[in-house]
């Protein structure tokens, strides 16, 4: 009788028992690393939308000629006819810009807003904390105004 060489079905049995688990373990493995990234990506996000809303704020100061207060929040005036108004809550802060409001969402732990002392209403120092998970990142911004401004009120 002639005997043909193969593997026994234990064997086989074997085989495919330890490739499942090697495979089970790397697919769990896949899964762990694709979730702890999207977490990361997630909170990437949000600390870059903190930091883009920072630099927008900054930039409106630093080009404002005045900056008021409002009920809710401040309202740089570039010129007579650009205004853009900061409306803040707890939840978003609203930019509005020409009657066209862009929204971040983002918590909003404390706003602080001082005025010069010189009963002019002008804002010089603003100061926003944006909560971040367990953290609160503050956004600290200042405002020097140029002598012919402070001149002019004074009129």
């Amino acid at each position: 009788m002639l005997k043909i060489k193969a593997f026994t079905i234990i064997e086989l049995v074997v085989t495919m028992v330890i490739t499942s688990i090697v495979i089970g373990i790397a697919v769990a493995l896949y899964l762990s690393l694709d979730f702890y990234f999207r977490d990361t990506i997630s909170e990437y996000d949000k600390d870059n939308n903190i930091l883009l809303t920072g630099s927008m704020i900054k930039h409106d100061i630093i080009n404002a000629k005045e900056i008021v207060r409002n009920n809710s929040g401040f309202t740089v005036i570039i010129t007579k006819n650009k205004k853009i108004r900061y409306d803040i809550s707890d939840q978003h802060i609203i930019r509005e810009i020409n009657n066209l409001p862009d929204t971040i969402l983002c918590s909003v732990n404390d706003l602080t807003i001082n005025t010069l002392e010189d009963n002019t209403g002008l804002v010089n120092e603003i100061i926003i904390n944006i909560g971040q998970g367990k953290n609160n990142i503050p956004l600290h911004f200042y405002k020097q105004y140029e002598n012919d401004v402070l001149f002019e009120l004074d009129k």
